[in-house]
């Protein structure tokens, strides 16, 4: 047996509010093969007008429906999402603009410099760096068969250079150049725009020759420039929306969670069963009493689905920004922030375990760890005996009622004891 534990997260990475990554209020989606949050996959261009493909399936959790095979039993006994009822947006100031300014030397004569090397850093994660070489020394083309384009004379040829690489991450670029002894000195400016107070400070890093390597092979003017930004401009973002998420298991096309009315709903809210979980407070929360099987043959899904309308939101910022008068000062929908957790929980049984499983829901029996264990103990005690009397299986089913019957007695009984105590 084996407890896996399946978290899904909606925190969009985008430079700016793309309606694609954000859910419609009142439309329930699978947090397994949906197209919202940790689930979702990254747009490209389109093969044909009446498609739009993704990149990266190799990377998505799971890409159907999860069908369990004849050999397995599954049983989910938990889950839970991010709690909040009302929207409860938070304007926060941030930096809008981060800038780096700094500069490179070449000498006169030959009047030649290159830049080697490009990074782009997201501020922590040194580890997942972005590179461009741009090294030249034998004037052959890259491992991808690409041309070299290092080489810079004037301030245009410079900033073409820190463009192709920078434009790609929001980076704006603005070259001068003044000349001072026997060098040309190039000042150069990087402002990246920003689309959340979460976001990650950009990094950058320089390498470049003060001649090109056609005139100096051997390289030993090679300098590396790490300059330090700052914020030029700053902005306010509309952030921290609850989502007013509800939670719905689904066996084969019927929804766990239904009304009063025996029509499907949309299931249990955050409030009623957060994650993370309240801890440490005598606050009731919803627990999933009995456990929900999945039997062999049957495929099953979670459901979420948002409340509260991202969309409609969004547009009323940008009639803000539009707006003759407008009735507040405007502000951006943000990214970059956690929007909304689903937690779940299950225990996968396989092979013999499953039989077993498949024994204890016809005797009646809680399927749980300790109950597989205690009937695979008992197998074990009556090695030999005739295991296959219908009086038997009535004795065991009685005997793990009593032993149940006497946990759920004194669970109420130091229960009440607290609730005394209070």
């Amino acid at each position: 047996m084996r407890n896996l534990v399946y978290h899904w997260v909606l925190q969009p990475k985008t430079y700016g509010f793309n309606a694609e990554d954000w859910p419609e209020a009142g439309q329930p989606f699978s947090i397994f093969t949906g197209p919202y949050g940790s689930a979702g996959k990254i747009n490209r261009e389109p093969l044909s007008t009446t498609a739009q493909p993704r990149d990266n399936w190799s990377d998505k959790q799971i890409a159907f429906l999860p069908l369990v095979p004849a050999n397995q039993f599954i049983v989910v006994n938990s889950f839970g999402s991010t709690p909040g009822v009302l929207p409860l947006p938070k304007r926060v100031n941030a930096c809008r603009t981060y800038r780096y300014t700094f500069e490179l030397k070449s000498p006169l004569i030959p009047g030649l410099g290159q830049i080697t090397e490009l990074q782009y850093i997201e501020a922590g994660h040194v580890s997942l760096a972005r590179t461009k070489d741009l090294s030249n020394p034998s004037g052959l083309s890259n491992a991808a068969g690409e041309p070299y384009n290092g080489v810079f004379s004037t301030s245009a040829q410079l900033k073409t250079i820190l463009e192709d690489f920078y434009d790609q991450f929001q980076g704006s670029v603005s070259v001068s150049d003044t000349i001072s002894g026997n060098f040309r000195v190039f000042t150069c400016t990087v402002d990246f725009t920003l689309y959340g107070s979460t976001q990650p400070l950009p990094q950058i890093v320089i390498k470049y020759q003060q001649t090109s390597s056609i005139a100096y092979i051997f390289g030993s003017n090679s300098l590396t420039i790490t300059p330090t930004g700052a914020c030029a401009g700053t902005i306010d973002y509309i952030e921290g929306v609850k989502p007013n998420g509800f939670v719905n298991l689904t066996i084969n096309d019927t929804r766990y969670y239904e009304d009063p009315a025996s029509r499907p709903s949309f299931g249990i809210s955050g409030d009623a069963a957060p994650f993370p979980r309240n801890v440490g407070f005598k606050i009731p929360q919803y627990e999933l009493r009995p456990n929900v099987y999945v039997l062999p043959g049957q495929s099953w899904d979670v459901q979420y689905t948002v409340m509260n309308d991202i969309h409609a939101l969004n547009r009323y910022l940008e009639y803000l920004d539009t707006a003759p008068a407008p009735p507040e000062d405007p502000a951006e929908f943000g990214t970059f922030w956690k929007f909304a957790e689903v937690f779940l929980s299950y225990w996968i049984f396989e092979d013999a375990e499953a039989l077993i499983c498949q024994k204890l829901v016809q005797l009646g029996i809680p399927v749980l760890p300790d109950t597989v264990d205690w009937y695979k103990k008992r197998i074990l005690e009556s090695e030999g005996l005739d295991w296959d009397t219908y009086e038997k299986y009535l004795e065991l089913m009685r005997e793990w009622r009593e032993m149940d019957k006497k946990r759920e007695e004194a669970y109420h009984k130091k229960r009440g004891e607290r609730i005394r105590s209070r």
